[in-house]
């Protein structure tokens, strides 16, 4: 049996599986935030509605926000365009935060779909990759 090996490209510790990720609006302007990993989210990236105010330069028109469906009803998102930077790549993505209530920093499933990650008893999160 062949035995993969994998290298870490960037390390964050926490006591919650974290990560920093530079995220710009349309405008280009940069910003570094510290997201929660959150697998049970299925959308890109969450963002508190003061982080949000950030990137409504590129926000889109409400009958395109993001609607999430839950026990209580649908979720409404105020959604904007923006782009991701992963390991040195710069990806089109979408930052949301919910209309009705204050968000939190989550990234999810759409965008964790993207790398490779090693989570070491919540202590320390590794985006990794295979060893050449």
């Amino acid at each position: 049996m062949a035995r993969r090996e994998f290298v870490a490209l960037k390390c964050y510790e926490g006591s919650r599986p974290t990560m920093r990720l530079k995220v710009y609006n349309l405008l280009g302007r940069e910003f570094e935030i510290s997201f929660l990993i959150d697998t049970g989210f299925d959308g890109p990236l969450m963002l508190d509605n003061s982080s949000y105010e950030k990137f409504k330069a590129g926000e889109l028109p409400e009958e395109e926000w993001f609607r999430y469906r839950t026990l209580n009803g649908y979720l409404v998102m105020k959604t904007a365009r923006a782009f991701l930077e992963i390991n040195g790549s710069r990806l089109e993505t979408y930052v949301m935060t919910p209309r009705d209530f204050e968000g939190k920093n989550l990234v999810g499933l759409h965008v964790l779909r993207r790398m490779s990650l090693a989570i070491n008893k919540g202590s320390e999160t590794c985006v990794i990759t295979e060893k050449r």
